[in-house]
């Protein structure tokens, strides 16, 4: 019978075998834009800062969200997943220069979105303010740019300073593009009236929460008619961005956010989306912010969820 220090080794010896076929072995961790080779097909970049938030009179901790979502991820099975993951960090903000950082992220997605055998990007917050720098990256004169935003709030709001709560607005003022946003799953007792304002010239759409209910039957019907018929007909050079603000989420699944959402959507209708986004778009790029891993419980059910969205990007 073997001793307690060779069934330790053992264990410890099982535990590295199980590592081979981890999505950890595909992750690839690049030290800034400047070493991507130009070849990378799937790229997760994190966005380690939570100021807009807290600018937002939120909740700070969503600075630690991506990696706390790439650590699950790390974990899943590899099954038949083959392509590198190429991983690097744009969005830490080291001081308080905040349109000065958001520059600089800006930048730095520029660079990687040159790539022209990039089919998936994943852009990993922090705060939601973070997809202002993803847009202005996107941002090009005779370009149509569509973001599809699932969220309790239409992060338009017409404050004075920016924050986690006015990229869309932020954008609107200052793009170049004929941008469209729709917004799924609104709750107007979670938005000032002054949000609602027009964001001219620019569109915005909204499918609030109860028009998600009537439409789906309280879930039992696909959300997916309903976003299709507010996108209109789309072109193919028409770019579609995927924005997931996590608090959009039902509070049973997602309780590590700043605004739990009491009456939130339910996970699978966030799944849905993902999968017809997946099926319907090439050049795939996806957001997800607001997670904040510090309000989740032991058992980290929202990296979790998140991470399973993720997933099946990477085959």
């Amino acid at each position: 019978m073997a001793n307690q220090e060779e069934f330790g080794d053992q264990i410890i010896k099982n535990l590295q075998n199980r590592d081979i076929d981890r999505v950890k072995k595909l992750l690839n961790h690049i030290d800034g834009p400047h070493l991507l080779t130009g070849d990378e097909k799937i790229l997760i970049a994190t966005a380690s800062s939570d100021l807009g938030v807290i600018r937002n009179g939120g909740r700070s901790g969503s600075r630690f969200a991506p990696m706390a979502i790439i650590n699950c991820l790390k974990k899943f099975s590899l099954n038949q997943l083959q392509h590198q993951v190429a991983l690097l960090e744009v969005g830490h903000f080291p001081s308080l220069d905040f349109e000065g950082a958001q520059s600089e992220q800006t930048g730095q997605i520029c660079s990687i979105l040159k790539s022209p055998h990039l089919d998936c990007f994943f852009h990993l917050g922090g705060g939601h303010d973070h997809i202002y720098s993803l847009l202005k990256s996107l941002d090009q004169k005779n370009k149509r740019l569509i973001v599809v935003n699932i969220d309790a709030h239409l992060d338009t709001r017409t404050d004075n300073i920016n924050h986690s709560g006015t990229p869309f607005r932020q954008f609107a003022k200052h793009c170049q593009s004929d941008f469209f946003l729709l917004q799924v799953g609104i709750h107007p007792f979670a938005n000032s009236e002054s949000s609602f304002e027009s964001l001219d010239p620019h569109s915005m759409q909204v499918l609030n929460f109860e028009m998600i209910l009537k439409e789906t039957d309280y879930f039992r019907k696909s959300i997916i008619s309903s976003i299709e018929k507010r996108l209109g007909t789309l072109s193919e050079l028409d770019q579609i961005i995927l924005s997931l603000d996590c608090d959009a989420l039902e509070a049973q699944m997602m309780e590590g956010v700043s605004a739990v959402n009491g009456l939130g959507l339910d996970s699978m209708v966030v799944k849905e989306i993902f999968d017809w986004y997946q099926k319907k778009v090439k050049r795939k790029i996806i957001g997800i912010y607001e997670y904040n891993p510090l309000f989740d419980n032991l058992s980290q059910k929202g990296a979790k969820f998140i991470s399973s969205l993720i997933y099946p990007f990477l085959t």
